[in-house]
C-alpha cells in the first residue's frame, strides 16, 4: 500500500466537484471519487496501522434544503449525488474514528475560492468591476448595475 510505504504524517482529501449538477449527470464517479474514495483513504489507515492524521473536505451541500443560517449543528438534508456521497464520507470519518481509534476529522467547508470558470460569482463580478474601473481611470463615470443572483439570499 502507498501509505505503507510513504508513511504520511497527514492525509487531505480535499476532493470536491466544481459543479454540484454535474453530479446528477455522472451520479456514479461522484459516489466513487467522494463516498468510496474516503472510505478507501480511511481503511488504508485501519489496515495499515499508520498513525497519520486523516482529514475529510466536507461541504455545506450535505445541509441541502435545510433553511439559513447554516453552521455545524445544522442537520443534513442533501438533495443531490454530491452531498449525499459528502454525507456518506463524513459518518464514514466518525465511524473509522469511534471503531478504529485514528485521528481523523471532517471540516465543513463553505464558500472557498479557486480558479474557475465564468460561471462562478467572482468571475462574473471582477470582469466588470475591472471595467468600471478602467471606464472611471478614462474620465468615463457612468452608474453601473450588476446583477449576479437572487437577492433574497440571507448570509449567515
Amino acid at each position: 500500500m502507498a501509505t505503507r510505504a510513504t508513511q504520511p504524517d497527514e492525509i487531505y482529501n480535499l476532493a470536491a466537484k466544481s459543479h454540484v449538477a454535474v453530479s446528477f449527470e455522472l451520479p456514479e464517479f461522484t459516489a466513487g471519487v467522494f463516498a468510496v474514495g474516503a472510505l478507501c483513504i480511511l481503511e488504508a489507515l485501519a489496515m495499515t496501522g499508520l498513525n497519520a492524521r486523516s482529514y475529510q473536505a466536507s461541504s455545506s451541500e450535505m445541509s441541502g434544503l435545510a433553511p439559513p443560517p447554516k453552521n455545524e449543528r445544522t442537520p443534513f438534508h442533501t438533495r443531490s449525488p454530491y452531498g449525499i456521497s459528502k454525507v456518506f464520507a463524513y459518518w464514514t470519518t466518525v465511524n473509522y474514528r469511534e471503531a478504529y481509534g485514528i485521528f481523523a476529522g471532517s471540516g465543513i467547508v463553505l464558500n472557498q475560492e479557486s480558479e474557475r470558470g465564468e460561471t462562478f460569482v467572482n468571475l462574473k463580478i471582477s470582469p466588470a468591476v475591472l471595467s468600471s474601473s478602467t471606464r472611471r481611470a478614462i474620465g468615463h463615470f457612468e452608474h453601473s448595475v450588476y446583477t449576479i443572483g437572487s437577492a433574497s439570499t440571507r448570509a449567515s
